[in-house]
């Protein structure tokens, strides 16, 4: 039976109240309950159906809330700890690595572009040309400038939890592939500038 859970109660032609009470269909058509004038403002299949439209639309609204803050955290902070952390066990290999890699001085060239582009131009230049940039490395020179450079997390991956391992091998990509170069030097990166990904790049 389609009964009616809300009726919209008339006096004198003007509405005075909602009555929440469950009555028979039948009264939508009489419209009288005791004498007053009403009408049917919601049945229970519409009240359910109201309510299930109510939940999905809840659930939805936490998806794409707590996804969306999910999409937008950087990874902690913690995750990168900077090129000269690397060098107390590889001196050589980070020796080599300033002196002889453009990327150990990538900052140098952004800085000197800076004045001439806008602050999204520059967002998209941090991207490739420093350490973990909103990924919880690189925020600004003035804020984290042991990121500023290409250093060696951004081809080995975060180092923190290497370092807090006593080094574990496992816990560091030991030998990058073509692809986590090509996340930077694509095809287009290629073609305006000339910049091949090349694996050794790093001077060791």
């Amino acid at each position: 039976m389609n009964e009616c859970v809300y009726l919209k109660v008339y006096q004198n032609g003007l509405r005075a109240a909602y009555r929440q009470q469950r009555f028979p269909w039948w009264l939508q058509l009489s419209g009288e309950v005791a004498g007053e004038n009403v009408r049917c403002a919601k049945t229970i299949q519409q009240g359910r159906w109201e309510m299930r439209m109510m939940v999905r639309l809840l659930i939805v609204g936490m998806i794409w809330f707590w996804g969306g803050l999910l999409a937008a955290a950087p990874a902690s902070a913690g995750e990168y700890v900077g090129s000269k952390s690397c060098s107390a066990c590889h001196e050589e290999e980070y020796a080599t690595f300033m002196k002889y890699s453009k990327k150990a001085h990538s900052w140098d060239k952004v800085e000197k572009m800076l004045p001439k582009l806008e602050p999204e131009e520059q967002q998209s230049c941090f991207g490739c040309h420093t350490t973990g940039y909103k990924k919880g490395g690189f925020v600004s020179y003035d804020k984290t400038p042991q990121f500023a450079d290409v250093g060696c997390e951004t081809c080995h991956g975060p180092g923190k939890e290497h370092v807090a391992g006593d080094g574990d091998p496992e816990l560091i990509t030991r030998t990058p592939t073509i692809t986590t170069c090509s996340h930077c030097h694509n095809a287009q990166r290629v073609k305006d500038f000339n910049y091949k990904p090349l694996l050794h790049s790093g001077a060791h």
